[in-house]
């Protein structure tokens, strides 16, 4: 009777590990292209005679958006959990994603290969009120710049797309002047921009009867604005579009705030700023990440649309949380600022080289291109390696300068030599009254 005994207790053992059961133990994207699904979905399924509350769900990376159907689970309900793949990098993912709940703790993997990376697809996870399908209102929208005078095409003229729904989409215009790009249904502010004409902007509805657009460039400064009326999805605009020219020289239409004209174009370049932050541990003692945050969302609010901002964070691990944004959407990049939290060690020297990757991706010929490292404390290993590269990339057009954040006077003196090597400037941020040095920091080295 022994064995029945001992086999009836395993299997009652069994079935008591697993009252919560994952329908998959694997999600695998596998290759993603261009076009490719980003959305998988999986179930938890409820086996045991109690309910069960979800408590939180974690997923290592940023990258993955999770979304559940519901959070209590009766004895014998399904959650649907749904999982969006928003790719900042190419490369191999290997993630888990945990379900926490309250009587017990379920877990997954997740895989990706990641061929193609766009980062204007990347848009929240659809809840579950619409169909797990990414992109199914993209509508393919063609635009054409072309000189208002000549007709002649511009190429390689600039645009940037803003939608209501917060996408921010940028495109380059290729030789015949024209580019074809998907994107969603959406009310956008279009902003087209090329040296030697003015800034063009136009507002209006993307939609399948409103997909085709001829922007005309004028000559000189200023800026042209055009306005289409209408707020409904399908209608098209009636009567013609009103443009309006303002002209610099007429100064008594000029509505630019007094920032603005502190900042122009015409005496200031434009900006490839990288952000370095140190985000371990003891950037959270006497709130100096809170106040390296409040510097930068200053910063942030003035740079121009042309401007391009990135930002690379380093503790354990160095990770590109924002590459080459164009600063159209400062709601969204505020955003994304105030996400950073401190916690882990330090490993600064491969915070910078990434840093100095992702300045050389985006650099802008005769522009501001400028590493910017945030940190409390010095390269206590390899500081002379660290300078030498500051020094080899200086020579490059990519220079570097050092926020010190509530650090000592020691630290002070590593960071003004490191500032040095890389042909920056040194700043010491230990009270909120600082936190507008940054921003005069970024104009002075910007000035034309």
């Amino acid at each position: 009777m022994r064995i029945p005994f001992i086999f009836l207790l395993v299997f009652s053992s069994l079935v008591c590990s697993s009252q919560l059961v994952l329908q998959d133990k694997v999600l695998d994207f596998g290759q993603l292209q261009r076009g490719s699904d980003r959305i998988l979905e999986s179930s938890l399924v409820n086996y045991s005679e109690e309910s069960a509350t979800l408590l939180r769900v974690e997923v290592g990376s940023k990258e993955f958006d999770i979304r559940t159907d519901r959070r209590t689970l009766a004895p014998g309900d399904t959650m649907r959990v749904r999982i969006k793949l928003n790719p900042m990098s190419k490369g191999t993912r290997k993630d888990e994603l945990t379900l926490y709940l309250n009587s017990e703790t379920v877990s997954m993997e997740i895989r990706a290969e990641i061929k193609y990376v766009d980062s204007s697809d990347n848009t929240p996870c659809p809840d579950f009120e619409k169909a797990a399908v990414d992109r199914a209102s993209d509508w393919q929208a063609f635009f054409k710049v072309i000189d208002r005078d000549t007709r002649e095409p511009i190429s390689k003229a600039g645009l940037i797309l803003t939608g209501k729904s917060g996408v921010t989409i940028q495109l380059t215009t290729d030789k015949k002047g024209e580019v074809l790009s998907e994107m969603p249904i959406d009310f956008y502010t279009i902003r087209a921009t090329s040296k030697g004409y003015a800034k063009y902007s136009l507002e209006s509805y993307v939609n399948r009867r409103n997909k085709d657009f001829v922007l005309e460039l004028m000559k000189g400064g200023g800026s042209i604005a055009v306005l289409r009326p209408g707020e409904n999805e399908d209608q098209i605009p009636e009567p013609p579009p009103l443009i309006v020219e303002i002209r610099e020289q007429e100064k008594e239409v000029d509505n630019s705030t007094d920032e603005e004209k502190e900042f122009a174009l015409s005496q200031f370049r434009e900006n490839n700023a990288v952000f370095l932050v140190d985000i371990s541990t003891s950037m959270r003692k006497q709130e100096r990440i809170e106040l390296l945050k409040s510097s930068m969302i200053e910063l942030a609010s003035i740079l121009r649309p042309e401007d391009v901002i990135s930002i690379v964070t380093y503790a354990t691990n160095t990770d590109v949380v924002l590459s080459g944004e164009y600063v159209s959407d400062v709601a969204k990049i505020t955003e994304i600022i105030e996400s950073l939290e401190a916690e882990g060690k330090t490993a600064g020297e491969a915070g910078l080289k990434k840093a100095y990757s992702i300045c050389k991706k985006h650099f802008i010929p005769e522009g501001n291109n400028h590493v910017y490292l945030a940190t409390d404390g010095a390269f206590n290993k390899g500081s002379e390696k660290v300078k030498k590269l500051a020094r080899a990339k200086a020579k490059k057009q990519m220079g570097l300068s050092v926020l010190s954040i509530r650090s000592s006077i020691w630290v002070d003196k590593q960071m003004k030599d490191l500032a040095s090597a890389g042909r920056g400037q040194h700043l010491s941020l230990q009270e909120v009254e600082d936190q507008s040095q940054l921003k005069a920091l970024v104009k002075e080295l910007s000035r034309r």
